[in-house]
């Protein structure tokens, strides 16, 4: 099973960037991904945060060879679905532990109290869009 992983970024002028990693399911855990891993159960719902209880090395969850990737100008994936959004899909791929993804698997998009098994994070992929003229490139 693979799914993806979605780095946002947004800067100083509200402009945001997101890089895409395909991450592939495995039988063993990815340690980089425990220090989030570790935390989940304590941000579930939308608009909750917490601190990690260890650090987290945010190079090690992207594959090896990041700089290869495909690029184009699209939207965010959730409402409100801004446009203008930098989208950066690596072209490797990274691995996730069945368990760890299930963990992942238990959040919700929303508030505790609005709550229902179509609010889970996943699958929370919307249609595939149309390109309207939009270009896809590819680094070198």
């Amino acid at each position: 099973m693979a799914t993806q992983v979605h780095f946002v970024h947004t800067n100083s002028d509200e402009e945001t960037a997101v890089v895409g990693v395909l991450v592939q399911m495995v039988s063993n855990d990815n340690q980089a991904f425990q220090p989030i891993v570790e935390v989940v159960s304590d941000v579930l719902y939308k608009n909750e945060s917490t601190r990690l209880q260890s650090t987290l090395n945010i190079g090690k969850l992207l594959p090896e060879s990041p700089a290869s990737y495909y690029g184009y100008t699209g939207s965010l994936t959730t409402p409100m679905c801004t446009e203008d959004v930098a989208w950066y899909i690596l072209k490797k791929t990274q691995t996730i532990g069945k368990k760890q993804l299930q963990t992942f698997l238990k959040v919700y998009s929303v508030e505790e109290e609005d709550k229902n098994s179509k609010c889970l994070l996943a699958p929370n992929n919307r249609p595939v869009q149309n390109l309207n003229g939009r270009v896809v490139y590819a680094s070198k």
